[in-house]
This record gives C-alpha cells, sequence and structure tokens, in this order.
C-alpha cells in the first residue's frame, strides 16, 4: 500500500510525544536531533520507521527509533496510512 505524504492529514496526540531516554554516550553528545520517516496506519499508531538523518550519535538515533514507535500517538483516521516527518531533539541541562 502506498502511503499519502501529507502531514497535514495527522493530527499529533501531543501527550504522546514526549522526549525519549536520554543517556549513555548521549550525555557527552550534549544535544542532537534524528530525523525520522514515520508511517502512521489509520489507527494513529507508527507502523514502520527509518532513520533520514543521524544525530551524529547511535543510541540518540535507537532511543529516537524505539521511543517514537512505542510511545508517539497520532488522532485515528479514515483509511490507508500517512507519512510524518519528525524531528527528535535532545538537549542536556546542565
Amino acid at each position: 500500500m502506498r502511503c499519502k505524504d501529507d502531514p497535514r492529514a495527522l493530527r499529533p496526540i501531543m501527550k504522546t510525544h514526549t522526549h525519549p531516554p536520554y543517556g549513555g554516550e548521549s550525555r557527552v553528545a550534549k544535544q542532537g536531533t534524528a530525523s525520522l520517516l514515520v508511517t502512521v496506519g489509520s489507527n494513529g499508531k507508527a507502523t514502520a520507521i527509518r532513520l533520514v538523518k543521524s544525530s551524529g550519535w547511535e543510541d540518540l538515533d535507537e532511543n529516537a527509533l524505539t521511543h517514537v514507535k512505542a510511545h508517539w500517538r497520532w488522532e485515528p483516521f479514515q483509511k490507508g496510512c500517512v507519512l510524518a516527518r519528525v524531528n527528535v531533539t535532545w538537549q542536556a541541562v546542565e
């Protein structure tokens, strides 16, 4: 099935769009942004996810992929799927 590339079709459920865990070698990085392409099914859950641009830190990237797929939700829609381009950013608080 081919998904629509129309972010206007998606309504995020913001309380689910939380920050992923921040730890390990990423603490040395202080900050990073991973760009992801998420396929969102009609139930509002991520059905597939891939890294488009690395944060430069493997553990930040892995945390972003795992966290977004497990926790982020969008409002359900009628049928099909929609592609969402998202950035997950970390910044250490001193």
